[in-house]
């Protein structure tokens, strides 16, 4: 077996610094980059592990909390460390931790219409739709 030589190990990539770097990695082969981004907290999900949802400039996702008691609120600015985890919709972090680096109010919702939800594209994401409902199912 050879050794590498001294500065030929491969450095490890980048980590992803944006919600939508997340959203698109699973374009990437290998193993799941690592994530360290900053976002606004828009909420959090009581039925499954915890999930924070989290929003950038760039779009929205989740983030499973490596420790289910974290305290962050919504309008939190927070600094989350983790892994891309592949979901079933969209690409979430895994394993995350959160450093709070600020506060405010909740951002304000996306205006959305039924393409959008059709089509998914608001996953995760705080927004607002106005229109006729014609059922309601759980």
């Amino acid at each position: 077996m050879e050794l590498p030589a001294a500065g030929d190990e491969e450095e490890a990539p980048a980590p992803l610094t944006t919600i939508r770097a997340v959203a698109e990695a699973f374009r990437q082969a290998g193993p799941r980059p690592a994530v360290d981004l900053e976002a606004v907290v828009t909420g959090r999900d009581a039925s499954d592990a915890g999930s924070i949802w989290l929003r950038d400039e760039t779009g929205a996702t989740f983030a499973v909390p490596q420790d289910q008691n974290v305290a962050v609120a919504v309008g939190d600015r927070v600094r989350v460390r983790g892994r891309v985890f592949t979901g079933v919709y969209i690409d979430g972090i895994a394993d995350a931790t959160f450093e709070r680096v600020g506060a405010g109010p909740a951002p304000e919702p996306r205006r959305v219409g039924p393409t959008d939800l059709a089509a998914g594209t608001a996953y995760h994401d705080l927004v607002t739709a106005s229109g006729v409902v014609r059922s309601i199912q759980e």
